[in-house]
């Protein structure tokens, strides 16, 4: 394995840190008591023996040496490295989807503690069917879609209430999230640490509770959140049209109108595409599908006789007080709990990240604070190329990568302007009796040839043995001879294409992996499809750069995360933040999504994903186990 650099080595021995940190908190929060420590009281649902065990094991997972000896039987039994740009396993992801459908099951909620979940198992089947629930601005097709799998379920098989209905859809949603979020992973990494960092954080988060069998109208916004994500993704590689994205938050609107606050990372996505393929065409991609919903949404709840005069009245937004902020000074209803500046404020916001994703805004965080050792998303760091997305020249070169001339001296990659008779203008060579340059080494020609091979030359400057005459630029012509080391044949003229590139040239790859005089198709990071780049001095193994176009991906998740964190600092929680968790767990997927891809980038190290990745997966774990048992224990609400 190789040595990780200086700054790599701290940033994992920081995230060492934030998991023993996160260990620490989980065994002190009986002492800290539930109101304080909300977030991390499903911990005090293990016994104390089970909880100090896991405790070890995970903090086993900070000790170099056990990571070691852990990834090495990891890498002869469990791992099998794909070739970068290979396929995604797509009948495999389909296959643990549905592995994990039996789990999702079998530790289901049984009970209704959380959120609207009595109001909604209760109102959807109420006897008189004028009275059911089933339109609501609320939540206008989740709530739907649930009421009418109560009314089959009812006919069928005598469903007393809509629980089961939430069940089921909760534990299907949960499949198809697994399987958007593996491909979401596969997308975005071209290693296996920088996919196992994503799809390790996204499926070990607190947030992962909405899929056992949870009653609530967040699963299904939470499927349709992440399949936004993944097709972000994809839009930005060129893989999926820009309409396909902006269709899956059109569709997590309709869900839940919760989801608003992701329209703005739309943006990100229309400006990208919009230099692919215009800003017309761009701007239309992303307006129609956002159009075409919200009126199918309007005329759907105005047939069932819940329109626009319903979400302006009795349905509006902001719960039983129509008070959708956190007040800034004083509270007025029994509906709001604090004010925007309080200890009771921030106290909540700390325990919703540590009960949805508790790792995730500390890496962040942890990253950013990295960032300028690092740079590895802004520009190469000593020339390298490594997992760092940086502008390409004319040519398709990453700038400030120095390679090493070519056995005949070229350097692959690099077109110079020749003048009129093939010179590199600014070159001042010394010239023999005709005029000829013998023996001197000067910068390529007009086909890309570097003169200055050292030859013998007669007593005219030519080469020994051949009497031809010379065109005006002093090549041979018409004489077919083989190839050079570089795989070019000397002395014949082609066109250089646009970049100056000898067209119609297979050439062995350079010392940075381009393969010289061949213009190619870029990605959307700007990189050669198929093409290896140089590796740092101290890494064993390439470092890949990222699928799709890393900063701009990372820019987009960025802007989500921060729509989703400002949602939850304004918006006021109606039952306090603990009954609301699941209002604000959807925030947690993009701020996730976004440590993960970020971890993957700044550490660019394979070696040091992986050991990132074992405490941080481990610890979300830990903490998700304790929170799903939590809610398998019976509960009833007071008398």
């Amino acid at each position: 394995m190789s040595v990780d650099t200086s700054s790599s080595r701290r940033l994992l021995w920081s995230l060492r840190g934030l998991t023993l940190t996160l260990l620490i908190l989980h065994l002190a929060a009986p002492r800290l008591g539930e109101s304080a420590a909300w977030g991390l009281w499903p911990i005090t649902f293990f016994a104390p023996a089970v909880r100090g065990a896991l405790a070890l094991l995970v903090a086993a997972l900070c000790i170099p040496a056990v990571t070691d000896r852990l990834l090495k039987v990891m890498a002869s039994r469990c791992f099998t490295e794909r070739a970068p740009g290979a396929a995604a396993p797509t009948r495999w992801f389909i296959v643990l989807a549905l592995l994990s459908m039996p789990l999702f099951w079998a530790l289901r909620l049984v009970h209704t503690r959380w959120g609207d979940a009595y109001i909604l198992t209760n109102a959807i089947p109420l006897p008189d069917p004028a009275l059911r629930l089933v339109y609501t601005w609320q939540a206008p097709l989740t709530v739907f879609w649930h009421a009418k799998l109560w009314a089959l379920g009812q006919r069928l098989w005598q469903w007393p209430d809509a629980f089961p209905a939430y069940a089921i859809t909760s534990v299907a949603a949960g499949a198809v999230y697994v399987f958007v979020v593996l491909q979401l992973a596969w997308e975005v990494g071209r290693r296996r640490g920088q996919r196992l960092l994503v799809a390790g954080l996204l499926l070990s988060l607190g947030a992962m509770q909405l899929f056992f069998g949870y009653v609530e109208n967040y699963t299904l916004p939470a499927v349709a959140i992440m399949i936004y994500l993944w097709l972000a993704a994809r839009t930005l590689a060129g893989k999926t049209p820009l309409w396909a994205a902006a269709a899956a938050l059109g569709l997590a609107n309709a869900l839940h109108p919760s989801t608003l606050n992701l329209a703005p990372s739309l943006l990100i996505l229309t400006a990208a595409s919009a230099r692919r393929i215009g800003w017309p065409r761009a701007l239309l991609q992303t307006a129609v599908p956002l159009l075409l919903i919200g009126a199918g949404v309007i005329a759907f709840m105005q047939a069932g006789g819940h329109g626009i005069q319903a979400l302006l009245t009795s349905d509006r937004p902001g719960g039983g007080d129509a008070r959708w902020l956190v007040p800034l000074w004083t509270t007025s209803t029994r509906w709001e709990h604090y004010t925007m500046f309080s200890w009771g404020h921030l106290v909540d916001i700390v325990n919703q990240q540590l009960l949805s994703a508790p790792v995730s805004l500390a890496v962040v965080l942890l990253c950013l604070g990295f960032w300028r050792q690092t740079r590895h998303l802004t520009r190469p760091a000593v020339g390298h190329t490594s997992d760092a997305t940086v502008a390409p020249d004319a040519v398709v070169h990453t700038p400030g990568v120095t390679t090493a001339p070519d056995a005949v001296g070229h350097t692959p990659g690099v077109t110079t302007a020749p003048d009129a008779v093939g010179h590199t203008p600014g070159v001042t060579t010394a010239l023999d009796a005709v005029g000829h340059t013998s023996s001197v080494t000067v910068a390529r020609d007009a086909v890309g040839h570097t003169s200055g091979v050292t030859v013998a030359h007669d007593a005219a400057g030519h080469a020994p043995g051949v009497t031809v005459a010379l065109d005006a630029a002093g090549h041979t012509p018409g004489v077919t001879t083989a190839p050079d080391a570089a795989g070019h044949t000397p002395g014949v003229t082609t066109a250089p294409d646009a970049v100056g590139h000898t067209s119609d040239v297979t050439t062995a790859p350079d010392a940075v992996g381009h393969t010289s005089d061949v213009t190619t198709a870029l990605d959307a990071v700007g990189h050669t499809p198929g093409v290896t780049v140089a590796r740092d001095a101290g890494d064993a193994a390439p470092k890949e750069g990222p699928g799709p176009a890393a900063a701009t991906y990372v820019r987009f998740l960025a802007v989500a995360a921060a729509g989703s964190l400002l949602f939850i600092l304004l918006w006021n929680p109606d039952y306090g933040g603990q009954r609301d968790w699941d209002l604000f767990s959807l925030s947690s997927l993009p701020l996730t999504a976004l440590a993960g891809v970020l971890l993957g980038q700044v550490l660019t190290e394979e070696r040091a994903r992986l050991e990132a990745a074992l405490p941080l997966i481990a610890v979300s774990v830990f903490h998700t186990a304790a929170w799903v048992f939590q809610n398998t224990q019976p509960w009833e609400w007071p008398k």
